[in-house]
């Protein structure tokens, strides 16, 4: 799976617990960490200085692990990727 593919993906699970859990700020920032890393990726946005400040496994580990395990799987991986 291309870095792309599985950002997408994760996003795609984000923003549907984004629709279970609306007032979860850590859902939101997932989200918006998600759409970054997909501009950067497809070469939307070429502004790195955010890389550092990625924080979606430990958003995953905290939050979203007991919410949705499979999404929380996809944001480690994103991670991962990420370092």
């Amino acid at each position: 799976m291309s870095n792309i593919e599985l950002f997408t993906a994760a996003l795609s699970a984000t923003q549907t617990l984004s629709h279970q859990y609306p007032d979860s700020r850590a859902v939101a920032s997932a989200v918006e960490q998600l759409e970054y890393l997909i501009a950067l990726e497809s070469g939307k946005n070429s502004d790195r200085s955010l890389l550092s400040n990625i924080n979606v496994g430990l958003i995953a580990a905290r939050e979203i692990d007991d919410m949705d395990y499979g999404a929380a799987e996809l944001l480690y991986k994103v991670q991962a990727r990420v370092k």
